[in-house]
């Protein structure tokens, strides 16, 4: 299944590596420099796309992503093109991530009898690359059923700061797509 993704997904890549017409309204929009992405502290794609490599699952490896032999696509135009091509280039990655999980599983029965384990008292933190970008998740917990308190760091809050930055000298016809390449979650920034 994951072959038959490749056909359609390259059609995609195609229209934004070479379709004059894409270009001409993507590069050069709402450009976010490197050196401000860093300043602002810009996660994910979004800093991928302006020279910053920074993704969790190389720089910190959970899970076994250390085990998985992957790219991290990085440009430097920091424009609406180059956070097109970042997240498509992405889609090939995550392909050969999981082709090579696949690949690796182990032979036997899957344990669906997993008994949810007893959490001690104390402080957690975790971060993980998601889509848009670090996800970081903040627990406390008394030991007892329930924590006493959670808070989630999500990548809209690190990326949304950078819009008015990128709308500067762009025209209001350009405001969708610079808002829009940061692929917000506006839910997300309702907390």
């Amino acid at each position: 299944m994951l072959d038959d993704l490749i056909e359609p997904h390259n059609r995609i890549k195609d229209i934004f590596l070479n379709d004059k017409t894409a270009a001409l309204r993507t590069k050069g929009v709402g450009v976010l420099p490197k050196d401000v992405a860093e300043r602002m502290g810009t996660i994910g794609p979004h800093a991928r796309a302006s020279g910053v490599n920074v993704d969790v699952r190389k720089d910190a490896p959970y899970s076994c992503y250390d085990e998985f032999d992957f790219n991290v696509p990085v440009l430097n135009e920091g424009d609406v093109w180059a956070r097109v091509v970042v997240r498509v280039l992405e889609i090939e990655e995550s392909i050969k991530i999981i082709k090579q999980a696949l690949e690796n599983l182990p032979e036997g029965p899957i344990n669906l009898g997993n008994k949810l384990p007893k959490v001690p008292a104390g402080e957690f933190t975790a971060r993980h690359e998601a889509p848009r970008g670090q996800v970081v998740y903040y627990v406390v917990t008394d030991g007892g059923q329930t924590n006493y308190r959670i808070s989630i760091h999500v990548p809209t809050f690190k990326t949304a700061p950078t819009v008015p930055y990128m709308l500067k000298n762009n025209t209001i016809a350009d405001a969708g797509l610079i808002i829009a390449s940061i692929d917000p979650c506006f839910s997300c920034l309702d907390r």
